[in-house]
């Protein structure tokens, strides 16, 4: 017999998917942006339309772009991507999630990040001679070269593919990616090197003499120094300027944005 009572509607709640369910980059060197976009996409699966919260990345060596805010909502069996960019900011295992939050019943979805990154340095001694660790890779040294001074150290280039080797005297030797902008050698003006720093950039770079003489070469400012001499040896020069992650929109930016949700 009939009780008369409607039986309840079914219960109206957004639903999205999210595919693939996990975004993997290839290995790439500490400092460097990965040239490979990984894309989530994201649709509508329910009936209602979804509306998002926030996008965000739990690491900061992920960042990007999103369409799913074009529009106040997604409706019902449309689809909207979140584009994903791999900057590795310290070597190892850089994981992280993806984290999308919105008006669905199984809000917050998230993707995993999955990016590992690798490192080295150099060594260089005193006559010329350069050995690598790591990921460093060999360029060239100064073996048997016979050099009239000693060198004083050695600095690895933006993109960690070459170096340059300066000497007590001025001299600059340069290998693999890393450009001659010119020395101080022949300068005349009686002082020796004591350090060298390079741009940001890897455009140019200053050396500073004992004396604390500043010369400087490519696109390396120069604030003033010392001349025409310290009457205590100046040891060192050293750079107030952070080292910019090589490929991080090109060059020179801000840093990345934790979420895609424009700006309220």
């Amino acid at each position: 017999m009939a009780s008369g009572v409607a039986p309840a509607a079914p219960a109206v709640v957004a639903t999205v998917t999210v595919t693939p369910d996990t975004l993997s980059f290839p290995g790439l060197r500490a400092g460097r942006r990965s040239s490979v976009l990984r894309t989530a996409t994201v649709t509508n699966a329910g009936s209602v339309p979804v509306v998002f919260t926030s996008i965000t990345r739990t690491l900061h060596d992920y960042f990007g772009s999103t369409t799913c805010f074009a529009h106040p909502s997604l409706a019902v069996g449309n689809s909207c991507t979140i584009t994903t960019a791999f900057l590795a900011t310290a070597s190892g295992e850089r994981d992280a999630m993806l984290v999308i939050v919105d008006n669905a019943v199984d809000s917050p979805q998230q993707v995993p990040l999955f990016g590992i990154a690798e490192s080295g340095y150099y060594l260089a001694t005193v006559a010329g001679e350069v050995l690598v660790f790591g990921d460093a890779g060999f360029h060239g040294d100064l073996t048997g070269v016979g050099l009239r001074s000693p060198l004083i150290s050695l600095q690895a280039s933006a993109s960690g593919d070459g170096y340059w080797m300066p000497a007590s005297d001025g001299g600059v030797f340069s290998f693999g990616s890393a450009p001659f902008f010119g020395s101080p050698v022949g300068a005349g003006r009686g002082a020796t090197v004591s350090g060298m720093i390079t741009t940001v950039d890897g455009g140019g770079y200053l050396m500073a003499s004992d004396r604390g003489i500043v010369f400087h070469f490519g696109n390396a400012p120069q604030y003033g120094d010392l001349s025409p001499g310290y009457p205590i040896a100046i040891v060192a020069i050293a750079s107030t300027a952070a080292p910019l992650p090589v490929g991080f929109f090109g060059g020179a930016a801000s840093a990345p944005r934790r979420s895609d949700r424009p700006p309220i």
